[in-house]
């Protein structure tokens, strides 16, 4: 499925949460005629942007493995391992 689509069923779950965007006025004024907006996903349950990645990424691999399974090729269980002890392995835990 088209990355849109799948990106719009990780929200549909509800995996990350909604952050707000705010106003910068110091850096749209760097940036003029632009103005700047920052999303603030530290508001993420695991602090990290990488809430939203890892969501995509589990609702990837939730649908394979549904595949798998309509096939007859499944295993009782399905395990995402991140090799990372940081935010994106924080995210894997939180989501």
């Amino acid at each position: 499925s088209p990355p849109t689509c799948v990106a719009n069923e990780a929200r549909s779950l509800n995996l990350f949460s909604t952050t707000p965007l705010i106003h910068s006025a110091p850096l749209s004024r760097l940036c003029h005629p632009h103005p700047v907006y920052l999303k603030l996903d530290l508001l993420q349950p695991s602090g990290s942007f990488k809430d939203r990645g890892m969501a995509h990424l589990c609702t990837t691999v939730q649908k394979m493995h549904n595949t798998a399974s309509n096939s007859g090729d499944r295993t009782d269980r399905m395990k995402v391992i991140s090799s990372s002890g940081g935010d994106a392995g924080l995210a894997v835990t939180t989501i």
